[in-house]
């Protein structure tokens, strides 16, 4: 009498033992295909997100680009004006060296 047990609770015949191994195997390989739909469904949404989100990113760094632009020359007008202030104060002439250095 050939038996053998499943799990640990059914016993079963020689004979049903490639049937229940083939349904085992349909089951699993049915949850198989759902895993492995839901997964490619997911890659799909994420590639799209990555997709809208490198065209987002490409429109606001030109944007960030014009504004670093704009402070540099901003910058640039408030530094010229700076030094032409500081110029005015010490009456036209730049002292000399040794006035400068406190030597």
């Amino acid at each position: 009498m050939n038996q053998f047990v499943l799990f640990g609770a059914v016993p079963l015949n020689s004979n049903d033992l490639a049937g229940t191994i083939m349904g085992a195997i349909f089951f699993i390989g049915f949850f198989a295909i759902i895993v492995v739909k839901m997964l490619i469904k997911h890659q799909q949404h994420m590639a799209a997100l990555m997709r809208q989100e490198v065209g987002q990113y490409a429109n606001d760094s030109s944007a960030l680009r014009e504004e670093v632009k704009n402070l540099s020359s901003l910058i640039q007008q408030q530094t010229i004006l700076l030094d032409d202030l500081q110029g005015r104060t010490i009456s036209g002439t730049p002292p000399s060296f040794h006035v400068r250095t406190g030597s």
